[in-house]
């Protein structure tokens, strides 16, 4: 995506609605404004309203394709995790890969996870899963 104009808030509507924040296709100046809050809230960035550089570049970063949380999309909306810190165990594993770089592949995912998501995981004997 291409960072508009901060002065082009009309370029920020095709991503409003693709993540779900966008029901209504030709929202007020003031419709607009509070869905750019909505966003920037959930973002965690300073709540202008405004298409300003933050919010753009936020916009411009990649992302997977599901709706934000809060949006417009009922399903987006109707399974929230209210757990903050996960917990995981291994069983037997496979028998294609040697020794323990299965297990440590996992570990390594579950790291890169944890670095960028407000969620812990925690491993766990097998019996206490």
């Amino acid at each position: 995506m291409t960072v508009p104009s901060p002065l082009d808030v009309t370029s920020v509507r095709p991503f409003l609605a693709r993540f779900g924040y966008l029901a209504n296709p030709a929202p007020s100046a003031p419709e607009l404004a509070e869905l750019l809050r909505r966003f920037q809230t959930f973002y965690r960035l300073p709540v202008t309203g405004a298409a300003d550089e933050q919010t753009l570049h936020a916009m411009a970063r990649q992302r997977c394709a599901m709706p934000d949380p809060g949006g417009d999309v009922a399903f987006a909306t109707q399974c929230g995790w209210d757990r903050t810190t996960l917990a995981y165990s291994f069983d037997t594993g496979t028998a294609d890969l040697s020794g323990r770089s299965e297990r440590d592949a996992v570990r390594r995912a579950i790291a890169t996870w944890t670095s960028v998501t407000p969620v812990a995981f925690r491993e766990v004997a097998l019996s206490n899963s």
